[in-house]
């Protein structure tokens, strides 16, 4: 058997065994995730709980009230609607809220009395831009939504991906590419995305009816005059500044640089990074996460003729020669103190696709890790995936699983559960 053969049938058998893993370590704290397509909370003494919803095609952003009481978050429902939802933390049958339509693409947010911050389907006006509204509604049934205000928004975002570990990595951060959209109650009013691909930021106060930008102003398909806007936006823990990355498209490879926003006054202030930042997370004591992912080599270079063949066959096109990233990728996570300059240093390491999200824990820092793209290649040259017949994607997707982890911040990480999608930890009581 040659070299390149062994390589793909190990990751081949890499992949089945992050399928066949056991669930895992047991959690100290409880959180909820997708498996399986269902919505599951997973308890610290090892039991689970599937939430009870209506017809459903997916869900999209999960969000837990901050004393951990209630889990709101937004469902496809099997007309492809896009629905808010609300449940218990004992995983009662989930209520739908009257919220009307939603702008697909915003999280939700709670607001400091306990209600839902969200944003309604925009509209067109005539002869004027594409606008979207703010509203609040009370997570109980029958409550009415009360709208706050209305802002333009920028729209025309789009694009896709022949390969399924972007899908799963957009899944996870939630936004395309990685770059998802913000929308934060603030003492300082509304934080949100100025445009539909998370690109751009904007205060809203809902007593003046105005919005203040923040950083440099931007407006799809041109380029910022007056730097790198601000994407990726994490509010902090005390709500006072956020951290965001400025990405410069026009560089090659393109340049990332890490910021942290005075949300009192518009001040931006750069800070340097061991390797380009990826996703960004808040630590409980104030310090940052950040990620990073590199390229090790090419998977395609690493098939044989034959394999390769089968693949371009299976799929309907020269994907092996087309310009398709087929890297194999080592994913990094940092932690530093934003106050002092070279505070950087490594907590965790590993052959992955990507890091899709992180979350700071009490007993450490939880993350989900897409798997590298060696076993779905395998499994289109052996022919044990079907792309043609794989319409809705799980297939393919079970070859780049989405696994939780728990990193200790002094060494090691543990498999909390595999095959999961979409953890939220539950804030402790």
């Amino acid at each position: 058997m040659t070299t390149r053969r062994c390589f793909i049938l190990l990751l081949s058998l890499l992949s089945l065994l992050a399928l066949a893993a056991p669930a895992g370590a047991q959690a100290l704290q409880a959180y909820v995730a997708v498996v399986d397509g269902e919505l599951v909370i997973f308890n610290p003494d090892g039991t689970s709980t599937t939430i009870s919803n209506p017809p459903h095609r997916s869900f999209f952003d999960i969000e837990w009230s901050p004393d951990g009481a209630l889990l709101a978050y937004q469902m496809y429902d099997d007309s492809y609607q896009l629905r808010l939802m609300v449940t218990d933390a004992a995983a009662s049958a989930a209520t739908m809220l009257n919220a009307g339509p939603l702008e697909a693409g915003f999280p939700l947010a709670w607001t400091p009395d306990g209600q839902l911050l969200y944003v309604a389907q925009g509209t067109f006006q005539p002869d004027a831009p594409y606008q979207v509204q703010f509203h609040r509604i009370a997570p109980q049934a029958g409550a009415a939504a009360e709208t706050l205000g209305a802002v333009e928004f920028g729209v025309g975002c789009g694009g896709g991906s022949t390969l399924p570990a972007d899908w799963q990595y957009w899944d996870e951060t939630v936004g395309f590419g990685g770059f998802f959209l913000t929308l934060e109650w603030t003492d300082f009013g509304i934080l949100y995305s100025t445009t539909c691909g998370g690109v751009g930021l904007a205060l809203f106060d809902p007593a003046t009816g105005s919005s203040r930008v923040i950083g440099p102003s931007y407006q799809l398909g041109e380029n910022s005059r007056d730097g790198d806007p601000l994407s990726r936006v994490k509010l902090s823990p005390d709500g006072q500044r956020a951290a965001a990355l400025r990405v410069n498209t026009a560089t090659n490879p393109r340049a990332v640089t890490l910021t942290m926003v005075d949300l009192a006054t518009g001040g931006l202030g750069d800070i340097p990074t061991t390797g380009q930042p990826d996703q960004l997370a808040w630590g409980i004591d104030g310090t940052l996460f950040y990620s990073t992912r590199e390229a090790r080599g090419s998977l395609s270079e690493m098939l044989s003729a034959e394999q390769a063949a089968a693949i371009n066959a299976a799929v309907g096109y020269d994907l092996i020669g087309e310009m398709v990233d087929l890297s194999n990728y080592e994913v990094s996570v940092w932690q530093m103190n934003p106050n002092i300059p070279d505070s950087v240093r490594l907590v965790y390491r590993a052959d992955a696709y990507a890091i899709g999200r992180m979350q700071a824990a009490f007993d450490g820092l939880y993350v989900s890790q897409i798997a590298n793209l060696g076993g779905w290649l395998a499994g289109i040259a052996d022919g044990t995936i079907d792309i043609m017949a794989d319409e809705s994607g799980s297939q393919q997707r079970a070859a780049v699983p989405v696994s939780v982890y728990r990193l200790d911040l002094n060494g090691g990480a543990d498999l909390m559960k595999a095959s999961a999608r979409q953890f939220v930890l539950r804030p402790l009581q």
